[in-house]
């Protein structure tokens, strides 16, 4: 850590989607100490998870989903919707209000990009 402020660490990111309170307290003490010992202040910046939203169930559960890049893929809020590669349910209700055109949602952890092109909230 001491060698990371040396080269110009001004800002430590916790990660809270992992790990316990216990964990983190030593990571921010450590970090405290190296920071004291260089005479140096370091910020902390705390990165919370999201909400845990999930896909909803295929229409066929025995077939893998291809998705295709650049293919359109509409997102429901009607988790009774059974999905294909066109259109997939979701458990986030709030998600037409959430986002908006433009906006990118990260699915599998950013393994894959999808990109808000509208939002229709009367449509779920």
């Amino acid at each position: 850590l001491e060698e990371l402020i040396d080269a110009g660490l001004s800002v430590a990111r916790f990660n809270f989607s992992h790990g316990d309170h216990e964990a983190h307290k030593a990571c921010l003490d450590r970090l405290r100490e190296a920071a004291a010992n260089k005479g140096k202040h370091v910020a902390v910046m705390l990165d919370t998870k999201g909400p845990e939203i999930r896909s909803g169930f295929f229409a066929d559960p025995s077939k893998k989903l291809e998705l295709t890049k650049g293919e359109t893929l509409i997102l429901t809020t009607d988790y009774n919707h059974k999905g294909d590669k066109t259109k997939l349910a979701c458990t986030y209700p709030q998600l037409p209000t959430s986002v908006t055109p433009g906006q990118h949602i990260l699915v599998a952890d950013g393994s894959l990009v999808l990109t808000v092109l509208e939002c229709r909230p009367d449509a779920g």
